[in-house]
């Protein structure tokens, strides 16, 4: 009989260890209205993350957080808790700490059988169970109190070929010690340079209780996700690409 041994470790090091996924998500989109509960390939979009947080065998429980009564019906219809969040949580402005921290203190005594949360936004819809592993087992691995995931700054969106206005109409460097003379090709630009791409973030409940900023930490961990599961939709074009990749997904495996 074949045993996978790295499947074996893992398992035994999430044996006493009790996770939650929090999804965030507020009707009142405006780019794409009612964005969160849009048909994405035949599902609603957040139907995808709650699925990949379920799918996975290290989450107990996904809990949406919500103000909007049909995003709350969806989210149960496909297997999450809902977590009623009051309309002054639910505006633009309002960022995503306040949203963790008003589900930590609507959960109450059930947030002592929790060790850590997943924080999962539902406009990354093409991120893996997989993915989540490999967050968790960095969090756990290395005794970190946060694990983000990023990918890698290429080309145009690489900080040493950026530039910002100096303040008298011309452009400056953001990076002064990036010469386009010496960087004058992508592939010489440094590898070692992230962006967060926000489709997964994981840390400690103790983490989440005491930090004046969650998404900060002395000791941040990563993983890097490939551009296609990087994206993350806040415009319609993203939609639109966001499908196109989806298809290409299913098809490549359906029947698996």
């Amino acid at each position: 009989m074949f045993v996978n041994i790295n499947e074996l470790l893992k398992n035994l090091m999430y044996k006493n260890k009790k996770i939650m996924a929090l999804i965030p998500a507020r009707g009142g989109s405006k780019r794409i209205p009612r964005k969160n509960i849009k048909l994405l390939a035949g599902k609603p979009l957040i139907a995808y993350t709650i699925e990949s947080a379920l799918n996975n065998a290290h989450i107990d429980t996904a809990f949406v957080s919500t103000e909007d009564a049909e995003i709350a019906h969806v989210s149960e219809q496909y297997g999450a808790t809902v977590i009623e969040r009051p309309m002054e949580l639910a505006g633009d402005e309002v960022g995503d700490q306040p949203i963790v921290e008003h589900a930590i203190k609507m959960l109450g005594t059930q947030m002592k059988h929790y060790d850590a949360i997943v924080f999962l936004r539902p406009t990354s819809p093409l991120r893996r169970s997989e993915d989540i592993d490999e967050v968790l087992t960095t969090l756990f691995d290395k005794d970190l109190p946060l694990v983000r995931s990023v990918c890698q700054a290429q080309g145009i969106n690489h900080p040493y070929w950026m530039y910002q206005d100096r303040g008298d109409g011309f452009l400056k460097p953001v990076i002064d010690c990036a010469s386009i003379k010496e960087y004058y090709q992508s592939q010489l630009l440094p590898k070692n340079i992230f962006a967060l791409n926000g489709v997964i973030e994981a840390f400690t409940v103790e983490h989440a209780k005491t930090a004046d900023c969650i998404w900060l930490s002395k000791k941040t961990g990563y993983i890097v996700l490939p551009k296609e599961r990087s994206c993350d939709i806040d415009e319609q074009i993203d939609f639109e690409i966001a499908e196109i990749l989806m298809a290409a997904y299913l098809a490549k495996n359906k029947g698996m």
